[in-house]
């Protein structure tokens, strides 16, 4: 009797410990840490043409923005003006805005900071670069 007892008791206890969850984090999605209000401190340009760059460095004003939606939509708030437009996640590396054909390069993501890149060709001498740094 006491090794049925025995044997209840431990088969109670697997079912016990195999039935546990798992309370494990899920990391967090590109299109999580995306999410939110991120405010606009500069964009960073460079103009390449009659060969040599002409670099330039766009501070925006105290309070300007763009905040990244769930439904696909983001608010950009600059100078005053606001603007929605669509925007979507190519991968985990790639945002277009507008249209998909308007793609930037992720540069760097966190919780707290957010760099995008993009860079249009026009001649193998001619192009134009911009890096857009935002911070929550």
């Amino acid at each position: 009797m006491t090794t049925k007892i025995l044997s209840i008791i431990m088969l109670a206890a697997i079912s016990f410990t195999a039935c546990k969850k798992e309370s494990a984090v899920k990391p967090a999605t590109t299109q999580d840490k995306l999410l939110g209000k991120w405010n606009l401190i500069t964009e960073v340009t460079d103009d390449y043409y009659g060969g040599a760059s002409h670099p330039h460095n766009y501070p925006f004003a105290a309070g300007d923005y763009m905040e990244f939606k769930s439904d696909g939509k983001v608010i950009q708030y600059n100078s005053g003006t606001s603007m929605t437009f669509d925007y979507g996640l190519i991968g985990d590396t790639q945002v277009w805005f507008i249209i998909p054909t308007n793609v930037f390069d992720i540069r760097s993501l966190t919780a707290t900071d957010l760099q995008l890149y993009n860079k249009d060709v026009y001649s193998p001498t001619e192009y134009y670069e911009s890096t857009l740094i935002l911070k929550k």
